[in-house]
């Protein structure tokens, strides 16, 4: 059970960023409406917008590094077994 639970945490762990970025922001416009009593539909719109881009590029970006890192690690590997 722990080597899945530390499994699970390797593999959740490059998403926690993108996650808290788009709660902040999800968050932060939410305090704007609620400050504003009548928000308007016109400026609620880009500002879900920008944050869903923010959070798309940030989260493709993660999973970009990820990728790479498994790709060196399977060259690594690769340039090991030659040598052997």
């Amino acid at each position: 059970m722990q080597n899945l639970l530390s499994r699970l945490h390797r593999k959740a762990n490059p998403y926690y960023l993108p996650l808290i970025i788009f709660t902040t922001g999800f968050y932060a416009i939410y305090i704007l409406m609620i400050a504003n009593k009548k928000p308007k539909p016109l400026t609620l719109v880009p500002a879900f917008g920008l944050l869903f881009a923010v959070f798309q590029v940030i989260l493709n970006i993660t999973i970009q590094d990820s990728r790479n890192r498994s790709v060196l690690r399977q060259t690594e590997y690769k340039n090991r077994q030659a040598l052997a």
